[in-house]
């Protein structure tokens, strides 16, 4: 897309959309995913600055 970029960064994470369960279950859901984001994130972009 970006010809002069570095590198693309296309992380997979879960879709909390597709959470069921009781309303704590689709709550855990998404945090989950939020975890993982900030995790990734951490990890990938602000250790290397």
């Amino acid at each position: 897309m970006f010809p002069w970029t570095k590198e693309t960064l296309h992380p997979d994470f879960p879709d909390p959309t597709r959470a069921t369960g009781t309303r704590d279950k689709v709550l855990a859901a998404y945090r989950r995913s939020r975890d993982e984001i900030i995790a990734w994130i951490e990890e990938k972009v602000v250790r290397r600055t």
